[in-house]
């Protein structure tokens, strides 16, 4: 179990761009159902028939955080902007893979605001990916 949710959370898999995500979740629910089928919008469905009167339902998003890069800057590091308004305090230090060919990068405060006020705000104008 905790290997599929450690390959799960590793795959790529942002807003749009599902479809890693929903085939490892095929192959691997494939043995213990009756039904797998996907619909127009690319929504996997697992379906197991039992015997009983109890229906039992897991659901789970299968996109993650997304950002788009708007801008490769001189020093190599990435302007981005933001998909579906992340908080950038959440951002912040964590790693990031970058492009279907998951190039691996992590979110910094950009040089030029690298001493801000102790009450400033970083927002996403004041992070790249590096």
């Amino acid at each position: 179990m905790l290997e599929n949710i450690k390959k799960l959370s590793e795959l790529y898999g942002p807003s749009g761009d599902e479809s890693k995500v929903a085939r490892y979740i095929a192959e691997t629910v494939r043995p213990y159902v009756d039904e797998l089928y996907t619909d127009a919008l690319g929504t996997l469905y697992a379906v197991k028939h039992g015997g009983g009167k109890r229906k039992v339902m897991l659901d789970a998003h299968t996109d993650e955080i997304a950002v788009i890069v708007t801008e490769i800057r001189p020093d190599g590091t990435m302007n981005y902007s933001t998909h579906l308004g992340n908080d950038p305090r959440m951002l912040l230090g964590k790693a990031v893979s970058v492009g279907a060919n998951c190039i691996p990068g992590v979110f910094r405060v950009k040089h030029e605001n690298r001493y801000p006020a102790s009450d400033e705000y970083l927002g996403h104008d004041k992070l790249c990916i590096d």
